[in-house]
C-alpha cells in the first residue's frame, strides 16, 4: 500500500510567544545497532506565557442616566475600597485609573451601592472605557486572558520499544527557546529506524507533537514589524487554536523515518505558528533481497481552531477537522505528510 498526502489547514490568527530573556539551545544525538532490545523514551512539556506591555492609565467615563440628584455616582477601588471617583446625579465621571479591578455603582455620602464590578485591562495608555447604567444590568467585558497577552503550550513524546531482532537506530533532536524567523523551528525531532525480528520479534512505536496557542486581541501596529500591518487590519482577534499529529506501529519488520516539528516562538506576531509531521515506512532488504514492511500502522492530524474578529471576544468561526491512515498487513510504502500552519494575513 502506498500512501502519500500533504494536509496544510490555514486559519487567521495565531500570534507567537516572544522568547523569555534567557534562551536556551540544547541538541542531542543518539546512533543504536542492536541485536536484541533497544527501548528509546523521548518527552517534552513546554509552556510560555507572553505578558501584557506595562500600562499607566487608563480614561474612564461613567454615569447613571436616571439617578436622583441628591445621589452620587461613583466608581471605588477593590483593592482598598476607597471610592476614587464620583458626580452628583446623572453627571457623568470622566477620570484616569490604573489598570485595576473597581466597583461602579452610586453613594448617598456614606454608603457605596455597587452595580457592577469591572476589570480595566488597558491595551494602550489612555485607552477609554465608557460605562452606562439605566435600569439594566452592567457589566464590563472582560476575558481570562489580559489584552496582547498570549498562553502558548507544546509537547513531544516518543516511546519506541524492539524486542528479539536486529534493531538499527538513529536520531536527533534540537531545541530552541529563542526567537525564531520564518523557516526555523524551535522543536524538531528527526529519527530512521530499521527493524527486522526474529520469529517472535516485534517493534512498537508511538510519536506525537502538539502545539496550542490562546490569545486576547491586540493592536496590529506595535505588534508586527511590517509598518504597513496598521492599514489592512487593526486588531488581531482573540484566537485558541490546537493542533496534534503523530502516528503508532506495531510492526515484525520495516524500515522507518519520521520528522516532527513545531515553531511558536517568535518577536514579530507576522511570523505564523507552524507544526509538521512525517513519516514514512518502507521495506527490509535482508539476504540482497527487499521483503515489505510487515505488522500495522496509523498516522493521524488533528485541528481545532476557534477566532473571532476585531476586538470582539465573540467567537467568529470554529474548524474542526480530524484525519487518520491506517495501513495493516505487508506494506511496501507508507507515506503521509502533514503541516499545520497559522497567522495573521
Amino acid at each position: 500500500m502506498g500512501i502519500g498526502l500533504l494536509c496544510t489547514p490555514c486559519v487567521l490568527a495565531d500570534r507567537p510567544v516572544n522568547a523569555t530573556p534567557e534562551t536556551q539551545d540544547f541538541s542531542s544525538f543518539t546512533a543504536i545497532d542492536c541485536l536484541g532490545t533497544v527501548t528509546e523514551t523521548d518527552g517534552v512539556i513546554w509552556t510560555v506565557d507572553s505578558p501584557t506591555r506595562p500600562k499607566d492609565y487608563v480614561i474612564v467615563s461613567f454615569a447613571i442616566t436616571d439617578l436622583p440628584s441628591s445621589l452620587s455616582s461613583a466608581i471605588r477601588r477593590v483593592s482598598d475600597g476607597q471610592i476614587v471617583a464620583s458626580a452628583p446625579g446623572p453627571e457623568e465621571i470622566e477620570t484616569t485609573l490604573p489598570p485595576g479591578t473597581y466597583e461602579f455603582g452610586y453613594t448617598n455620602g456614606f454608603i457605596f451601592f455597587p452595580l457592577g464590578t469591572g476589570i480595566l485591562e488597558p491595551l494602550a495608555e489612555g485607552t477609554q472605557y465608557n460605562a452606562r447604567y439605566a435600569n439594566d444590568s452592567f457589566s464590563l467585558a472582560t476575558t481570562p486572558l489580559d489584552p496582547e497577552e498570549i498562553h502558548a503550550v507544546s509537547s513531544y513524546r516518543e516511546e519506541t520499544v524492539a524486542v528479539a531482532g536486529k534493531t538499527s537506530y538513529t536520531k536527533s533532536m534540537v531545541i530552541s527557546t529563542a526567537n525564531r524567523v520564518p523557516g526555523v523551528n524551535n522543536l524538531k525531532a528527526e529519527k530512521v529506524v530499521e527493524f527486522i525480528g526474529t520469529e517472535t520479534g516485534r517493534m512498537t512505536s508511538s510519536e506525537s507533537i502538539l502545539v496550542d496557542l490562546s490569545g486576547n486581541w491586540s493592536r496590529a501596529p506595535g505588534s508586527v514589524i511590517c509598518p504597513f500591518a496598521g492599514d489592512s487590519t487593526e486588531f488581531i482577534p482573540v484566537f485558541c487554536n490546537i493542533a496534534t499529529a503523530g502516528s503508532t506501529l506495531d510492526m515484525t519488520r520495516v524500515s522507518l523515518a519520521t520528522s516532527a516539528d513545531t515553531g511558536f516562538i517568535a518577536a514579530d506576531a507576522g511570523v505564523p505558528v507552524g507544526l509538521g509531521y512525517e513519516i514514512t515506512a518502507r521495506g527490509v532488504t535482508s539476504a540482497g533481497q527487499l521483503t515489505p514492511a510487515s505488522g500495522s500502522i496509523a498516522a493521524y492530524l488533528d485541528v481545532h481552531a476557534q477566532e473571532a474578529m476585531g476586538n470582539s471576544v465573540q467567537k467568529a468561526e470554529d474548524l474542526a477537522y480530524t484525519e487518520k491512515t491506517t495501513a495493516d498487513g505487508l506494506i511496501t510504502m507508507f507515506h503521509k505528510k502533514m503541516q499545520y500552519e497559522s497567522g495573521i494575513a
